[in-house]
């Protein structure tokens, strides 16, 4: 994994990369990347995709819940993160597309490169939905397994994944969906008895939700050469 600066830190200074890759991880939203064996592959093949044409990326995650969230718990955060994963409210998007705003405007010679996977997935997507058509410009998304309850928003400037149809999350099949969420509730409360606290992104496990890097890889690498690496090669950002 390359150079890592948390989003948060970004605020206020210039940035010196050509792309910021900001992740957006499942559940919470507040896993650290090193833990995020979902993600990490992907994140460290865009990478070396993006180093090997002689782009500068950086690494910038987006945390959406507090680092210990949800222990200790808060019922608080706990409602207003659950209501705006149902897609009651924009609240944490309308602030994380308000800071891509500002950077955007502070940074023109940076593009922006969102990666959600499943929450964060949605959470991308509501952002891309909320940025003005001038930032657009600048910040693409991949979305991987948007949940099903999501109304997506269909950009050019967004490769989205559902494992070819066989996702049931993203394609509604609410049965699988339902037993794979009561057999992680079930791992989640057994590994909290027997001492061995296990989070809820490694207790609920979902068929066909996996997206291999091996995978997804070429259809990544095309994206990204159509949207970022010609742009860089000839000179227009």
């Amino acid at each position: 994994m390359g150079q890592e600066v948390e989003f948060s830190e970004l605020k206020g200074n210039r940035i010196p990369a050509d792309v910021v890759i900001i992740p957006c991880f499942g559940g919470w939203g507040n896993v650290p990347l090193q833990q995020a064996q979902d993600l990490k592959p992907i994140i460290e093949g865009i990478q070396a995709y993006l180093d090997s044409n002689g782009i500068k990326p950086i690494v910038s995650p987006h945390r959406r819940a507090p680092a210990h969230f949800p222990s200790p718990p808060s019922l608080n955060i706990q409602l207003a993160m659950i209501t705006e994963m149902l897609g009651i409210h924009k609240t944490r998007a309308r602030r994380f597309a308000a800071d891509l705003e500002t950077l955007c405007a502070k940074n023109p010679q940076v593009k922006w490169l969102l990666i959600g996977l499943s929450n964060g997935a949605d959470f991308v997507d509501k952002t891309m939905e909320l940025i003005s058509p001038t930032t657009s410009a600048r910040v693409f998304a991949i979305e991987i397994a948007v949940p099903f309850w999501r109304g997506v928003c269909n950009y050019e400037n967004i490769l989205r994944f559902d494992n070819n149809g066989k996702d049931p999350l993203p394609n509604g099949e609410l049965e699988e969906v339902f037993f794979a969420a009561l057999k992680a509730g079930i791992n989640f409360l057994t590994s909290a008895v027997n001492g061995e606290w296990q989070g809820w992104e490694r207790a609920w496990h979902i068929p066909a939700h996996d997206y291999p890097w091996e995978e997804i890889g070429p259809a990544v690498r095309a994206f990204l050469q159509r949207h970022l690496v010609l742009n860089f090669q000839t000179g227009y950002h």
